[in-house]
């Protein structure tokens, strides 16, 4: 029994001299350390763009949020070409659909712009 207690206490006396002599071994290195190849992802922020026609566009951070405002409201930009070329295919199709004998109707009467015609400034 005491011969067990000795070799157990050996181990984890050997066990904890190993770990601290090999502790520092990465503080040791010859060359630093190379840092993470990164590759920004772009988004379309929410809480940046508001309600602006043009949507402006920034990236994510490491955490996962706008980098510009730390906003978590997004949409990735690939997506929103995505919907913009759909829509863009829509408008052609429907500008397709339309006849051929179409015409431009005037908002005014043909009376009110013979009246404008003698206003004109020389």
């Amino acid at each position: 029994m005491l011969i067990i207690i000795a070799a157990t206490i050996a181990v984890f006396v050997l066990t904890y001299i190993y770990t601290r002599s090999h502790k520092g071994a990465f503080a040791r290195l010859s060359e630093p350390r190379v840092p993470l190849a990164t590759m920004g992802v772009q988004i379309i922020c929410g809480d940046c763009s508001g309600d602006r026609e043009i949507p402006v566009k920034t990236y994510l951070n490491r955490s996962g949020n706008c980098d510009h405002c730390g906003g978590h409201s997004f949409v990735l930009a690939s997506e929103l070409a995505l919907y913009v070329l759909q829509a863009r295919a829509a408008q052609s199709k429907s500008r397709q659909s339309l006849p051929d004998g179409g015409r431009v109707l005037p908002f005014e009467s043909p009376a009110s712009r013979a009246k404008r015609a003698d206003k004109i400034a020389v």
